[in-house]
């Protein structure tokens, strides 16, 4: 096992980190427990549930590309050998030990780790180019932004092998963490299979897009839960786009959102008046929140409209290990930690 590995919750691992294909069981056990699945997910249904999505696609060799996701396939492989820190796998039956199936997500892991994925490149490019064709003057609203992504995205397509599909405006249907009878809205890019009606199911990347010339960043608030939702149900990476004046990132308390490095995403939501806000006028009620997110710099882009600065951001949005708030009623106030529910209440 690497030196540098410890018993406990790793946020961020390295190539080095990663035991090799010829590691003996108990050393995978041992780093698939560097994961705290269930501070990340929530619960263990929503561990489970992100392990046997994941588990599927590997299972079908069909590259997943979240390091978070194969992380949590073997956390939850572990925690299904009824794993002890006091009983190795290599006191158990060989049947109990779930050797192959760690062994599986392993490996991709040590594939994608530390190189950046294809899909996150293909949308940094969208972004930059359509960003350099944003006018100076004149009108340019969201869904400028948005459709000139989809068009760049879909340029990129043209020379992949896999013809994947890049749409706008896409309804994703039920989601988990969110009120079965009252789904969240279209998210305004997916990107995967080339094919809409797989899309809805099995899309890799979603992302929302915010462009304003005035300080609407808490939306991105709302944003932010529905893209949990969807890398929760079958996307590898979910992404934040941004689009202000350089003054109202400078301001913006909600412009945390997106920078680098775990945000406390609960203490953004009950900033005053907010969520509330946020509730009453978007698509959907939210049952569940993670207390944190670990924010990724995927790219920034400086612009100018209208005679003044503005900055284009784009970034990679996951749970992080803070645990999971249910929510009262779908708001913030009066919510309890996730694992202090009654399931029968």
């Amino acid at each position: 096992m690497p030196e540098s590995l410890e018993w406990g919750f790793r946020p961020e691992i390295g190539a080095a980190d990663v035991p090799d294909a010829s590691a003996d069981v108990d050393e995978i056990h041992r780093f698939a427990n560097t994961l705290d699945g269930y501070r990340v997910w929530g619960d263990d249904r929503a561990v489970a549930a992100v392990s046997e999505q994941t588990m599927t696609r590997v299972r079908a060799r069909a590259p997943c590309t979240s390091i978070l996701k194969l992380r949590t396939a073997l956390f939850w492989q572990a925690r299904a050998a009824r794993r002890t820190d006091e009983v190795g796998p290599s006191l158990m039956p060989e049947e109990a030990m779930f050797e192959p199936e760690m062994r599986a997500p392993l490996a991709q892991l040590r594939d994608c780790i530390g190189t950046s994925p294809v899909d996150l490149k293909l949308f940094a490019q969208a972004l930059e180019a359509t960003a350099a064709a944003i006018p100076t003057e004149g009108r340019f609203v969201e869904s400028d932004l948005r459709d000139g992504m989809i068009r760049e995205l879909a340029d990129l397509a043209d020379a992949l092998p896999n013809d994947p599909l890049a749409a706008a405006e896409v309804n994703m249907g039920q989601l988990p963490g969110w009120d079965p009878s009252d789904p969240p809205g279209k998210f305004d890019v997916a990107w995967g299979p080339g094919d809409r009606d797989r899309l809805k199911r099995e899309a890799t990347l979603l992302a929302e897009v915010k462009w304003s010339d005035h300080n609407t960043l808490s939306h991105s608030l709302w944003d932010a839960a529905k893209l949990v939702a969807g890398l929760r149900s079958c996307a590898d990476h979910v992404i934040l786009v941004g689009g202000w004046p350089t003054r109202v990132w400078d301001r913006a308390p909600c412009a945390a959102l997106y920078r680098p490095g775990v945000v406390d995403y609960a203490e953004l939501a009950v900033l005053p008046g907010e969520w509330p806000s946020l509730h009453q006028r978007s698509q959907g009620r939210v049952l569940v929140l993670p207390r944190e997110l670990r924010v990724g710099q995927l790219a920034t882009v400086s612009t100018q409209r209208h005679g003044e600065p503005w900055e284009l951001r784009a970034v990679t949005i996951e749970p992080a290990a803070g645990g999971w708030l249910w929510l009262n009623r779908g708001l913030i106030q009066g919510a309890i930690p996730l694992e202090d529910r009654d399931p029968l209440a």
